[in-house]
């Protein structure tokens, strides 16, 4: 193979650097125009890598295989996926069986995470036995669901035993595929050019057996650019014609590439053309389906040969290719209107596939059929339980489309699913642009209502708009009860987003409609749906959160969905973070995640992320933060949406705590002003107070004023009660004593213990108790000030929330060094600084030492420590062995192992004996430069 590749000498170069591990290289991407030699290196590319053991899965896709669900993942596994099925976890074995037809698609329908995890089990399996090469060929014409399964194992890829070969066709204005940016940090990227005209001539002589004329071979080279397909093709046609060229004659060719290529098929006899046309149609053309085809087998017997012969086409295993896939579609364009539907209505009758057979049958005929509207219909409900929302969608809606006019509900019904499923895709505005016009056409009531709520329900995106049509579905909903109560659910989240008065009324009312109904699945969501409002504005009823806890533990209801995105799970994860009970949150949140991801909901596991990044934060693991804020901001991409204020507030809310502040501002910034524009004042509100912390970490508390006004058209009293505002009336209380506003300050920390009559926790008195430390100290009442932050540390060890302690004790520490209590301010400093330095939070770490530098006197034994290692000391000496010292400092015992590694190589001893009693008696210890860690 390698010895057939003419004048690519620097691009084999390439491709050898990137089997030798050239940094940045997990993937190769190939990438030029049509014609112009990438599937010939790509194939070299595979050769190199099977010499040097590379286990190799391949997918050439076509065009016509882009409408087939998981078509190129199919020939990607084809040859490990029995190895591969056994030693995968039950729930991903099923997926993969699901979605390449193994198994049979009954049951609940798999989403394409799961499926996505099973690819990236494969390929960690195959992986683990030698190396394995990824290689796909022209990479735009991957089907849907196998381009997001790719995409899903690519972003998780961490194993050097795993490289990506791809090839992609360079369109003018054509956007960046997804998998081009995912790998985008990990790419090497080659652009095959043009061949010179010396590799021309040694590639025309090798394929065509004789060379042109030299004067000959540079109009060839002129005109074609140097693009070996297109090279090829004229070279070829001027040997057949055999004539010579005069110096100054044209080349009598066609002026463009298709129609030079149209010229050498339409020379071919019949036969032949019709075997071509029908390969060219077919998902997996085979040397069998061809001949069921063929209208006459017998006489069309040798045109399989003769179409091998002139190399057009090649055999791979069972399944036939065209050498280049400029030849399969300009087969197709060559196919007139009466022969394709005549040959898409013989392929209907001999394939298997029911996807594949409805696809056929549509185009088979152009007017509207009934039998063929219901075999898309059932198309469709199977694509999407193999876990290809996008493929059931346009499956739904060309059923809509071959549905006969006559048949309102029928029709009617289609685009409802269609727009349902392509919502489920992620793809709203296709959504939308479906059901929008049917407000129009259906006359009102129950069927137009429905219609109505699902278009409220897709408006994540303005709380406004769909208050407006979630108030419209209401008055035509009849005496749905099922569907008023979905309505009622769905203005009662928007009511809340948009910071409404109206959102408890709505979810009670929803609660009682359902009981009408007496749907049990129905009446589990409407009541998690009330507790989470009910929270929100501060009126619990009393029993109701036990009674929704112990339903969803009962029934576990995983696919239920208010209406068709919040599971019970999430909702119910947000009124306990209300509540502040943020490890029951956290898991609730988890679940709903995970549900989500496996039933192809990729919003409502965007919306998991996004509370989960929150929950991470509060609970000190940042790192975990970052990942989900990460994969939120992701799957919003993949929606198409990727500037929402709430996926911009996770993102902003990580980068803040890890002191990336100017990142964390640009998106917070960006984040209030699109939630500001479009009603979302709970968005808003959250946005800026992310905002607020950048610049109190900072020690800018006026510019933090500036963000912290509440908006004018925000009623002041339901910050009081939504969960996430008391985050926000702390931070704006910090800046106002900051600048020394005490009587806004004191206006505020009242409302804070107002909300405390309706709401209270730990973790609320905790903060509560902080705020009103830092205004005692300020208006000069330091005992009352020390009692607040005593009263604030009581609730913190009810807690595991390290950074609110954290900033506790660092206030605590300041006011005793103001105090000349240096002993213990140094104490209270050095806990507050191992905490920061745990968490990472280098900006707060950075103030604990400012404050411990301040401290005047004679420093204790030690001092050539760092403050953390003193700390460490301190405990050790007094008898503390290092898991409470752990506990008490709020850190890992490796962390306190670490510490003390160092303070013996410092302090010269070797014991914790030695430690106490060189603290105990002061003895003298090695002096050194103040330094910060």
């Amino acid at each position: 193979m390698l010895e057939n590749v003419v004048g690519r000498e620097a691009e084999l170069d390439r491709i050898g650097g990137f089997f030798r591990g050239e940094p940045g290289s997990l993937a190769l991407w190939l990438e030029g125009a049509a014609g112009i030699g990438k599937t010939t290196l790509w194939r070299a590319g595979i050769e190199l890598g099977r010499e040097r053991e590379y286990h190799v899965l391949a997918c050439q896709p076509t065009a016509a295989e882009t409408a087939f669900s998981f078509a190129a993942l199919g020939d990607l596994l084809r040859n490990d996926v029995a190895d591969v099925l056994p030693e995968l976890p039950g729930p991903q074995r099923r997926a993969l069986e699901v979605a390449l037809a193994l198994a049979s698609s009954g049951g609940p329908a798999v989403g394409q995470h799961l499926i996505g995890l099973a690819f990236l089990s494969a390929l960690q399996l195959l992986a683990a036995r030698e190396p394995v090469l990824v290689a796909v060929d022209d990479v735009q014409w991957l089907d849907p669901p196998s381009a997001a399964v790719l995409q899903f194992a690519a972003r998780r890829l961490t194993t050097a035993n795993v490289k990506l070969l791809v090839a992609a066709r360079l369109e003018e204005d054509a956007q960046p595929l997804q998998l081009e940016r995912d790998l985008a940090q990990n790419l090497l990227r080659v652009d095959v050019g043009p061949l010179s005209f010396g590799a021309l001539h040694r590639l025309v002589l090798s394929r065509l057996g004789e060379p042109l004329s030299r004067p000959t071979l540079r109009k060839v080279h002129d005109v074609s650019g140097g693009n070996p397909f297109y090279a090829l093709e004229i070279a070829r046609f001027l040997l057949e014609r055999g004539s010579t060229l005069r110096p100054a004659e044209p080349l009598p060719v066609p002026r463009t590439l298709e129609e030079l290529v149209r010229v050498r098929l339409d020379r071919l006899p019949a036969t032949v053309r019709h075997l071509l046309e029908a390969a060219a149609l077919l998902a997996e053309p085979t040397p069998a389906a061809l001949t069921a085809a063929a209208s006459e087998p017998e006489r069309e017997a040798g045109a399989l040969d003769r179409a091998f012969a002139a190399g057009l086409i090649e055999l791979e295993g069972q399944r036939i290719r065209f050498t280049h896939p400029l030849l399969a579609a300009a087969v197709v364009s060559g196919i007139g209107p009466q022969r394709r539907q005549q040959l898409h209505a013989r392929l209907a009758q001999i394939v298997s596939d029911p996807e594949e057979r409805a696809r056929h049958l549509a185009l088979a005929t152009e007017g509207a059929e009934a039998e063929i509207a219901e075999s898309l219909e059932q198309a469709a409900e199977r694509a999407a339980r193999r876990g290809a929302p996008a493929v059931a969608a346009e499956l739904a809606e060309l059923a809509s489309q071959r549905t006969p006019t006559t048949d309102h509900d029928a029709r009617w019904r289609r685009l409802i699913e269609a727009g349902l499923r392509y919502a489920t895709a992620g793809d709203l505005a296709r959504a939308r642009a479906l059901l929008e016009p049917l407000t129009n056409e259906i006359p009102p009531g129950p069927r137009r209502a429905e219609v109505l709520l699902n278009l409220a329900d897709f408006r994540w995106d303005d709380a406004g708009a769909a208050i407006e049509l979630g108030e419209r579905a209401l008055a035509e909903v009849g005496s749905d009860d099922a569907c008023r109560a979905r309505i009622h659910m769905v203005l009662s989240s928007r009511a809340l987003e948009a910071e409404a008065g109206s959102a408890l009324g709505h979810s009670r009312a929803a609660y009682e409609a359902a009981e009408r109904a007496a749907d049990v699945e129905l009446t589990l969501l409407a009541l998690v749906n009330l507790v989470h409002v009910e929270v929100c504005v501060g009126e619990m009823t009393p029993g109701l959160l036990d009674r929704a806890l112990a339903r969803v533990s009962i029934d576990g209801a995983r696919d239920a969905r208010i209406p068709h995105f919040e599971s019970p799970h999430f909702v119910l994860g947000l009124a306990l973070l209300g509540l502040n009970r943020f490890e029951e949150a956290k898991a609730l949140f988890d679940r709903a995640r995970v549900d989500s991801l496996e039933q192809g909901v990729p919003f409502a596991a965007a919306c998991a992320d996004e509370f989960l990044a929150e929950v991470e934060c509060r609970l000190g693991n940042w790192h975990a933060a970052a990942l989900h804020a990460s994969e939120c901001s992701e799957l919003y991409q993949q929606l198409g949406t990727k500037n929402q204020p709430q996926q911009l507030y996770a993102t902003a809310l990580v980068d803040a705590h890890l002191g990336k502040l100017e990142e964390a501002r640009t998106a917070a910034e960006r984040g209030a002003a699109i939630a500001t524009e479009v009603g979302e004042e709970f968005w808003a509100i959250a946005n800026r107070r992310v905002l607020g912390l950048v610049e109190l970490s900072l020690d800018n508390p006026a510019r933090a004023i500036e963000y912290l006004r509440p908006p004018a058209r925000t009623h002041i009293a339901s910050l009081w009660h939504m969960p996430s505002n008391c985050d926000f009336l702390e931070t704006v209380i910090e800046a106002f004593v900051g600048v020394g506003d005490l009587a806004a300050a004191a206006q505020l920390l009242d409302g804070l213990q107002e909300r405390a009559r309706r709401i209270d926790s730990p973790w609320e008195r905790a903060i509560r108790a902080r705020c009103r430390g830092l205004l005692r100290s300020a208006q000069g009442d330091h005992d009352g000030a020390r009692a607040a932050f005593d009263e604030a540390l009581r609730e913190h060890e009810q807690l595991n929330l390290p950074f609110d302690r954290g900033r506790t004790l660092l206030a605590l520490g300041a006011l005793q060094r103001r105090l000349k209590q240096r002993r213990a301010a140094r104490v209270s400093l050095e806990a507050a600084l191992a905490v920061f330095e745990e968490l990472g939070a280098r900006l707060w770490a950075e103030k604990a030492r400012t404050e411990l530098k301040r401290i005047a006197g004679r420093t204790p034994a030690g001092d050539a420590l760092t403050p953390t290692e003193r700390r460490v000391a301190e405990l050790v000496a007094e008898g503390h062995p290092n898991k409470e010292i752990a506990a008490t400092l709020f850190v890992t015992v490796k962390t306190v192992e670490a510490n003390l590694t160092r303070i013996y190589a410092k302090l010269g001893i070797r014991s914790r004996t030695e430690l106490a009693r060189l603290l105990v008696d002061k003895s003298p210890v090695p002096e050194r430069a103040q330094t910060s860690t």
